[in-house]
């Protein structure tokens, strides 16, 4: 079962009619046909009563389209949620800090963060600043507000 069958399925149970959905899809009929049995042969019920013209749908089918639809617009949300990702509009901006500035310095550039990039999660780990400088080395942050000298061969 794929997206392209689902989508299919939908199309011919709104229509209700193999060749004009398959019309609608820019495809021949015969593969409509061969796409939407290949998918009830996987699934091992009948979505569509064929005895009957307009075609109808039968119990199997009356849920298997609702959930369909819910799948395909699942689908649909995770590919732009996965964009927005893609884009840094959203995502975690982890931040090492020690406890003291988290204190005095964070709260008003996490809110100008916020405000600026909505979609961004904060996450703060506080440390002392050797420990920073460490898991700063091992890539565990962002970036670290530590205090100097600190030893940039490791950092990129």
């Amino acid at each position: 079962m794929n997206s392209r069958q689902l989508q299919y399925a939908i199309k011919l149970s709104e229509i209700r009619n193999f060749s004009l959905v398959a019309e609608q899809l820019n495809i021949t009929q015969p593969a409509l046909s061969k796409q939407i049995l290949a998918l009830e042969q996987e699934l091992g019920v009948r979505l569509f009563d064929r005895s009957t013209l307009p075609l109808t749908l039968t119990a199997a089918g009356e849920h298997f389209i609702r959930e369909a639809k819910d799948l395909l617009y699942r689908e649909d949300q995770l590919l732009k949620s996965m964009s927005d990702f893609s884009s840094g509009s959203r995502g975690r901006l982890t931040i090492g800090i020690s406890p003291f500035r988290s204190l005095y310095l964070i709260h008003a550039v996490a809110k100008k963060v916020r405000d600026r990039f909505p979609g961004i999660e904060i996450v703060l780990q506080e440390a002392g600043s050797d420990q920073l400088r460490k898991d700063a080395a091992e890539g565990k942050f962002d970036f670290a507000i530590v205090n100097l000298p600190v030893d940039e061969s490791v950092l990129d």
